[in-house]
């Protein structure tokens, strides 16, 4: 088993966005080499949106309806002791009356795997480049955005006692002359050694340190994060998979920048737990407690809780639905959020390789920053083709 990426530190706060919801497919191997060593799949969907909320603004609220275009490619590639795997998809808006901000999203996920007995080694790249806000309680409005994360784990599985070791980077860019400020790159390691307590459930130690160099630190200051935790991950029983861990945080920052930021320490909780209800239903929870970067003082401590139900009725109607909370506490006492979301969705499938699906979703940001405050509606009806 390898370890919880340490990327929770940025992508927690999608905690409490929601998604629509997934469309799982079966890779097909169309060109008949190797066997089944190598496979592809593909698709195309249009979605239509009604969005009450564009720029998640406190007052002047601009509505509009637009159409996303999205593509997708996926590549997965099995021969012994390797494997590898590539996701493309891309998002291209087109806006009925705000052509401003029309423009296309990019998002990939490449993995490549080695095994050599009881040793392996991984290394692997998430892309987003998108026109919307990674963290709606920090980047308000529709941003052109770039985050890019990289890493690198290797280990060792033995009897009963695994090793592994991650080192990990980080960029994120804000192209907004503005907002330039939040930019930043992060550099993380981080070692792991668990124990099998039952077949397929081990407990386990962790230890991590992170580097946060903001481009801009004359405003805002870079810091450094130490984590040691303790957790559980497996499957324990048949119903339940479980990544949970919890220990010590601290978030050491600099002192010589503009804004001022305070050393964040105390617990720290991260993790999920899947249930499978039953045959066609599943529950999942998602936790984390942990500082993390900020536009506003440069560290923010953030709590955050999501739950999503999914039922499949048949072979071909399912239903989704979720809601999260999410609060953000500045280490330097302004501009804290908190925030809500719900969301609601269903597909149908209409044959092996044809869906029809809609998606609902409201999300409020409350702080005591007026401006800084939101509601927004939004939501789409879509059609996807598969092969």
């Amino acid at each position: 088993m390898r370890t919880l990426a340490v990327f929770l530190i940025l992508a927690a706060p999608a905690l409490a966005q929601g998604e629509p919801l997934p469309q799982e497919q079966e890779y097909q191997d169309y060109f008949g080499i190797g066997g089944k060593a190598l496979k592809v799949t593909g698709g195309f969907k249009t979605e239509a949106w009604w969005d009450n909320n564009l720029t998640l603004a406190a007052d002047n609220e601009i509505d509009d309806f637009y159409v996303a275009l999205i593509p997708e490619l996926q590549l997965r590639y099995d021969l012994d002791p390797y494997s590898a795997s590539f996701k493309y998809r891309g998002r291209d808006q087109h806006f009925n009356d705000n052509n401003q901000f029309n423009g296309m999203e990019h998002f990939m996920d490449a993995l490549v795997r080695y095994q050599a007995g009881m040793f392996w080694a991984e290394a692997g790249d998430e892309y987003k480049n998108r026109k919307e806000p990674l963290d709606p309680l920090q980047f308000p409005g529709r941003l052109d955005m770039l985050s890019n994360r990289g890493w690198v784990t290797g280990g060792a599985d033995f009897n009963q006692i695994d090793l592994e070791v991650t080192a990990e980077l980080t960029r994120q860019e804000i192209f907004d002359p503005v907002l330039d400020l939040g930019d930043f790159r992060r550099a993380s390691i981080s070692g792991l050694i668990a124990y099998d307590v039952m077949p397929k459930t081990q407990v386990f130690v962790e230890g991590l340190i992170a580097a946060t160099e903001y481009d801009d630190d004359d405003i805002l200051n870079s810091f450094t994060f130490f984590r040691a935790v303790v957790g559980v991950r497996g499957r324990p029983t048949a119903k339940l998979l479980v990544n949970l861990r919890a220990g010590f945080g601290l978030a050491d920052p600099d002192d010589d920048a503009l804004i001022p930021s305070d050393e964040i320490a105390g617990p720290v909780a991260t993790g999920s737990i899947t249930w499978f209800v039953t045959e066609v239903g599943t529950l999942k929870a998602e936790l984390i407690h942990q500082p993390l970067e900020s536009i506003f003082t440069g560290l923010v401590q953030i709590t955050a809780f999501k739950v999503d139900y999914e039922h499949r009725y048949s072979e071909r109607i399912s239903f989704k639905a979720g809601a999260g909370v999410e609060q953000q506490i500045e280490s330097e006492g302004e501009f804290d959020r908190l925030g809500v979301e719900a969301h609601a969705g269903s597909s149908y499938a209409v044959g092996r390789h044809f869906t029809l699906d809609a998606w609902l979703q409201f999300r409020a940001k409350r702080s005591d920053t007026d401006l800084a405050e939101y509601d927004n509606v939004r939501g789409y009806v879509g059609a996807a083709i598969t092969w």
